[in-house]
This record gives structure tokens, sequence and C-alpha cells, in this order.
């Protein structure tokens, strides 16, 4: 059951008990905080934990962060696994597709949410290993898995050799590129002026005013992006530009346009930016490079707007025309 969200220091309550029971599972100790009660130790569990799954750091438990427990607290085998609506998700669905994936079986983006991509790539894996094809995974699923992957070794993820094929097949310019603008909210003067500067490069473009990250990834995902960008601003003086990595595959398309973002906004912005692997979930459930920036304080994008618009439109063209670091 859920608890009622966001949880933070000074709060007393049976869902404050059931994270840090979930932290402690997890290796993240509540130190001497009395049970119940949000305490300084808890607190650091909190930024601990956050930080190990790429998640924005703060020390309160939201939703992203309360979604990441239950992922971390799943383990290969120990449900039945299959295509549902809303899907599946957790860290046993991504050990899974990293499995599937090192044994040459596509199961898409690796992300921890078991899609239709997955489904297929199980279903095909049982057909090959003598299995009844039924795209449910289960215990002879399991152990058909457990012992093929101990016989390979390292092998390079399905997910990462397709996503090298998507960028060399992309458009080496911006025209007739489709991007997807999202504004979780206060970065509107500037993504509606990146929007017409990429409109204005021949780029098909939709702009997302939303705060839901998930609902802006299965909107890219239905518009079949090629890339994500999204604007947020943020109270404290910091810049910075995420893209998604996860414990087993690195978005490189994602990384690479990041870098270029750092490198055009540091040229312009007082406060440097530094480049982040994260899980969040629109860089975790969009099918394509995404990039999430961060900016403050809020002023600095009301001051900056139109330059900040010019910077991201020579990032984005210097990205389709190089989407791999040399």
């Amino acid at each position: 059951m859920t608890p009622g969200l966001p949880l933070h220091e000074g709060h007393s309550s049976p869902g404050v008990a059931d994270l840090q029971r979930r932290l402690s599972a997890l290796s993240h100790s509540c130190g001497d905080d009395q049970i119940g009660y949000f305490g300084p130790a808890t607190e650091a569990a909190v930024r601990s934990f956050q930080d190990g799954r790429g998640l924005e750091v703060d020390g309160r438990c939201g939703r992203q962060t309360w979604t990441a427990l239950e992922d971390a607290g799943r383990h290969l085998g120990d449900r039945l696994l299959y295509l549902t609506a809303p899907m599946l998700r957790g860290d046993d669905v991504l050990e899974l597709q990293t499995a599937l994936g090192s044994l040459g079986f596509d199961a898409g983006w690796v992300d921890g949410l078991f899609g239709p991509d997955t489904a297929a790539a199980l279903t095909e894996f049982q057909i090959n290993v003598g299995l009844n094809g039924d795209g449910i995974f289960g215990p002879e699923s399991l152990r058909a898995v457990r012992r093929l992957t101990g016989r390979t070794g390292p092998a390079h993820p399905v997910a990462s050799v397709r996503e090298l094929e998507r960028l060399a097949a992309g458009a080496p310019t911006i025209a007739d590129r489709r991007v997807l603008i999202a504004d979780p909210g206060g970065a509107a003067p500037v993504t509606e002026a990146i929007a017409r500067r990429l409109l204005q490069s021949g780029a098909r473009v939709i702009v997302v005013h939303d705060p839901d990250p998930s609902a802006c990834a299965a909107m890219a995902n239905r518009f079949d992006a090629s890339l994500v960008y999204s604007l947020r601003s943020q109270l404290p003086d910091r810049v910075s530009h995420a893209y998604y990595e996860g414990p087993t595959f690195e978005s490189v398309g994602g990384r690479r346009l990041a870098s270029l973002v750092c490198r055009e906004l540091d040229a312009l912005l007082a406060q440097p930016g530094r480049c982040v692997g994260r899980q969040v979930p629109l860089l975790k459930e969009t099918r394509m490079t995404a990039v999430e920036s961060r900016i403050g304080p809020p002023v600095t994008l009301v001051q900056h707007a139109p330059a900040i618009a010019d910077a991201l439109l020579n990032a984005v063209a210097t990205w389709c025309s190089t989407p791999l670091e040399s």
C-alpha cells in the first residue's frame, strides 16, 4: 500500500516505517532513527538511495522515489512476468531484459518496463529453447535463462546495438526531424522559443505542457520523436543536463546531446552545468534520445530565453550531424 507522499524529515507514520524497512532491505541503514519517525538518518538513507538510483537527490520520498523503491525490491523469479496494462515494472524486468539482450534477443529499451518488445523477445527465446512460447516468464523460463546466461561471457546488449543503428540512420540535419519539447512547468517562455527556432529550421515539433513525466514520455513514443528535450526551472542556483543511464544500459545518444547542451549553455550562463546519468521517468520511459535540463534560479530562464533557445538549436544541430562522440 502506498503511504501518503511525500514523506520527509519530521514525519511520523506507518508509511515512514514501511519506507525505513524498504531502505534497510536495500542496505541503506536508517541508523538510530525511531521506527516510524523520519529523522536525519532516514533522510541520509533516502539521499543515498536516490543517488544510487540516478534520481534527483533531495532527501524526500515522493512518487518517483517510492516507485524506485518498489522497483528495486523486485528480483527475477519472485513473480510471473507477462504483458499487461499497466505494464509490469521493476528490477526483475530489467534483469530479464538484460539477460535476453545478452543472448541476442531484442527486448527493446532496457528500462525495467515489461512492454511489447520484451514480450516478443521472451516468446522468441522460449521457442528457441523448446519451451511453450506464451510470453509468460515463469519457473521454466527462469531456469533456461539462468542456464544459458551462465554459459555466456559479457555481451554487447542488443539495445545498445539498436540505438547505434538508429543514430546512424538519422537525418544529418534538423529538417524533418521529429522533436518533442517537454515543459513540466515554469519554463514556457524558453520552451516556446526553442520550438519556434526548431520549426524555422524545418523540424516537426510538438510542445507538451504537462507536469507528469510519464505522460510526456508516452506522447513522445506515440509521436515517434527523434529526440526529446525537457526543460524545467529550479530554485537552487544549479544547472544540470541529464540523460538515461541504468544499471546495464546507457543512452549514448542522450549522453552526447547532454554534453552538447552543456557546452552551449556553459558559454552563456554564469553557473556551469554538469552532465549526469539519471533514471527519472521521462528519460527512462522514452524510446529515443532524451535530455532533461534543470536550470536555476528561475529568473535565469526569463532573462536569457532567446539566447538559451539559440544555444539549444546549436546543440541539436550538432547532434543531428554527429550524434555519437568521435
